[in-house]
């Protein structure tokens, strides 16, 4: 049985390989003068393929880490067969879409635009970020900035994040002192802090203010 179009025996695929090369968001298409679907797999051998995404004409859109292979298939509705044109778009995630390579940012009166369209979520990162979905549907950006002076800091996301302030070295043993949108609390200069906003991809804004008052 066809786990694409459920028919028995009858339909005819082709087969494809791609190996993502670089971490992003892809979308597969096909283009067929027959009815069809188009799915794509997890997995290296035919017994043991997981579905990533399927659809018609295109697949849904689906996180990839560079480096792995995806089987991609098109499945010909029971029997049908002809031309096939397939293509794959691939955007590219941000940089700092994981806690080793977090973004350095400084100042005291920071606001900046970032796009997690493209981005993944840190599988080792361990916080709740704030909500019961799925983290296969979120996005995680990741700053780390360094207070230049003491005082009282104040964090939002005016793009509705959930933004986590934390400290600490390694990604399994963060501290938190704040979270939510907005919150606030007191610094001490000198004071590394570790910054994420995670939510469903989109436009990602970020603001924080360092006062002495």
């Amino acid at each position: 049985t066809s786990a694409l179009t459920g028919s028995v025996g009858t339909d005819r695929t082709l087969w494809w390989k791609w190996t993502a090369p670089v971490d992003g968001v892809v979308t597969f298409t096909e283009v067929c003068d027959f009815l069809s679907v188009v799915g794509v797999y997890q997995g290296d051998t035919l017994t043991n393929l997981t579905l990533a995404a399927w659809g018609a004409p295109a697949t849904d859109p689906i996180q990839v880490t560079g480096g792995q292979n995806y089987q991609v298939v098109v499945d010909g509705w029971q029997g049908q067969s002809g031309n096939i044109q397939l293509s794959a778009q691939l955007l590219p995630g941000p940089a700092h879409d994981n806690f080793t390579n977090r973004a350095v940012i400084s100042g005291t009166r920071i606001v900046l635009t970032n796009s997690s369209a493209a981005a993944l979520f840190d599988p080792s990162y361990p916080g709740d970020s704030g909500s019961d979905y799925n983290p296969a549907a979120l996005r995680t950006l990741w700053w780390s900035w360094t207070a230049p002076i003491s005082g009282y800091v104040t964090i939002s996301s005016p793009s509705g994040q959930y933004i986590d302030v934390l400290t600490g070295a390694v990604i399994t043993n963060l501290t938190e002192v704040a979270n939510g949108a907005p919150d606030s609390f007191e610094t001490a200069a000198g004071t590394n802090y570790v910054i994420t906003a995670t939510g469903f991809p989109g436009e990602v804004v970020l603001d924080l203010v360092l006062s002495t008052v």
